[in-house]
């Protein structure tokens, strides 16, 4: 689910997500892609793979003339806030194409773009994010033999979860195993309480700056801290790292994490990568190495 990070002289905005096949920045420097809403549009929503339902800004809904059909819960990732929701009849979306929505309904000022796509809608598809061209595209999951066959600068990895909610085993944060999921809505990386309690175990410090405020397109906002790290991996290659956040957001438990050292990897370690491809219907996740040159290190 997307966030804001911000801090006093550093501001990273939620999502950086796209979609297929033709992909522009939003207000806030985001990937958006075009979705037709009722045959009508193109509209740009924001892809989120952390979100577990399709949310539309409000004054759309409006000048759609969309009916109201009650109230619904909206899970962020700070808090969960009830909402509005409308009736949809048809969304399209690069090789989606939905029917008999109910949609929750937030302001634009929190969304900051038209919508945003989550799991309700994307699962079961593939969602691919080309960062050399800054697009993504949505299309049906892959079915053939070759589909877990991998370059020598790609990663596949295996990963469980039911309802879209996938994560995978195949992440450790210096040397400590952890839960990851991909949260394209997330512009920064957060671990959680029983990751950072190894971590420190280890000699992991806090850097002294003050605690940056995480804030979600519900609303509301939690304290988190930047923790030192050398390294992150995942998928079998090395992400250089600046740091980690570490807050004990409502989502790890809403994912069944909080127990557990866990991660969820924002687009500040996705960008690392040319290509990153969700495949929910294999619960596959793909990394590409960006290059050579990259700040990615290959398996050793």
């Amino acid at each position: 689910m997307a966030l804001n990070l911000s801090r006093r002289g550093f501001l990273a905005t939620a999502s950086c997500f796209a979609a297929a096949p033709f992909a522009q920045a939003g207000p806030t420097n985001l990937l958006t892609i075009p979705v037709m809403l009722e045959g009508k549009g193109p509209f740009r929503f924001v892809v989120d793979s952390g979100a577990e339902r399709t949310v539309l800004a409000d004054d759309l809904a409006v000048s759609l003339g969309l009916a109201k059909t009650g109230r619904a819960s909206v899970v962020g990732i700070v808090r969960e806030i009830p909402a509005d929701t409308v009736a949809l009849s048809r969304l399209e979306a690069g090789s989606i194409a939905a029917r008999d929505l109910r949609l929750p309904v937030l302001p634009r000022a929190w969304l900051q773009a038209d919508g945003y796509l989550g799991l309700d809608v994307i699962d079961n598809h593939r969602v691919t994010f080309d960062f050399r061209r800054n697009t993504l595209e949505l299309n049906d999951p892959v079915l053939s033999f070759f589909a877990g066959y991998a370059r020598p600068d790609e990663s596949v990895l295996s990963a469980a979860g039911q309802s879209g909610k996938l994560r995978t085993a195949d992440c450790t944060v210096d040397g400590v195993a952890a839960r990851a999921f991909l949260d394209t809505g997330a512009e920064v990386s957060v671990g959680n309480s029983p990751l950072y309690k190894i971590l420190a175990e280890q000699g992991a410090q806090f850097r002294p700056a003050a605690p940056m405020m995480l804030t979600g397109i519900t609303g509301g906002s939690l304290p988190a801290r930047a923790l030192s790290i050398a390294r992150a991996r995942l998928g079998g290659f090395d992400l250089s790292t600046d740091g980690l956040a570490i807050a004990d957001l409502p989502i790890f438990e809403r994912w069944g994490l909080n127990d557990t050292p866990a991660l969820f990897v924002g687009m500040d370690f996705l960008r690392r990568f040319s290509r990153v491809s969700i495949d929910y219907g294999r619960k596959q996740y793909r990394l590409e190495l960006a290059s050579r040159d990259s700040r990615i290190a290959a398996r050793t």
